[in-house]
């Protein structure tokens, strides 16, 4: 299936905005696979959200249209609560406290646990 303008700008901005945050960082990051996934499925969602849109633009039933807006709210919220998921930061960096920490631990106890 084709996807919609609406749901390629999407694609397209996340990628931008992992492009941009790999330029920062001097390294070309990728997507993981269950990002690949989420942002697919969050395409998915955009299209039919779209559908759904072109559908109510076109209802004259109240009945109709009252369970295409709900349907299209219930899309929008999921499509916000996937792009929470897509992260294109990078984890900060170790704290040299964090570093000394682990290595006490790993002396402490023999190189197990941590």
């Amino acid at each position: 299936m084709k996807r919609t303008a609406e749901a390629r700008r999407m694609a397209k901005a996340l990628a931008d905005e992992l492009k941009s945050a790999g330029d920062e960082v001097g390294h070309t990051l990728v997507w993981s696979a269950a990002e690949e996934a989420i942002i697919e499925q969050i395409c998915a969602e955009t299209d039919r959200k779209v559908h759904l849109l072109a559908l109510y633009e076109e209802a004259e039933d109240p009945a109709l249209m009252v369970k295409l807006s709900a349907e299209v709210r219930l899309l929008e919220g999921s499509i916000a609560r996937q792009l929470r998921q897509v992260k294109t930061e990078l984890p900060a960096a170790e704290s040299s406290t964090t570093v000394k920490a682990r290595q006490a631990a790993q002396s402490r106890w023999g190189g197990k646990g941590a």
